[in-house]
């Protein structure tokens, strides 16, 4: 029953995925290629937060997966398109992580959610 269950939930996170990665990609800047908000990494983040660690894989290369296939379909380039998946994965396993254990990094938490995002952003301006 736990398999279906979790098998359920990963193919109506990937529609939703899909639909709000499609819905966020209309909202970026004149002569910019990111967003102004990403709203499935809210979803994302939530799900691996309430998770444990061994559930992670599958839910970061779904969005990894989606992420690809969703800009892809707004007709961006192979390049970007995996730049940007990969750096809001990452960011997100990041955030998610330090959410988890913020116990262990104390008032420093939410300095450590803001760096790892900066340096992968500005590479999808190159």
């Amino acid at each position: 029953m736990k398999t279906l269950e979790i098998s359920l939930y990963w193919l109506i996170f990937i529609f939703v995925d899909l639909g709000l990665a499609l819905l966020s990609l209309e909202t970026h800047n004149i002569g910019s290629l990111y967003p102004l908000i990403w709203f499935p990494a809210g979803i994302l983040v939530g799900i691996l937060c309430i998770s444990p660690p061994r559930y992670w894989l599958l839910w970061l290369v779904t969005e990894f997966l989606v992420d690809l296939f969703a800009s892809q379909l707004s007709g961006r380039s192979v390049t970007i398109s995996l730049i940007f998946a990969t750096t809001d994965s990452l960011y997100l396993a990041a955030a998610a992580f330090i959410w988890q254990r913020q116990h262990l990094f104390g008032s420093i938490s939410m300095g450590l959610l803001i760096c790892p995002v900066m340096p992968g952003k500005y590479l999808i301006l190159l």
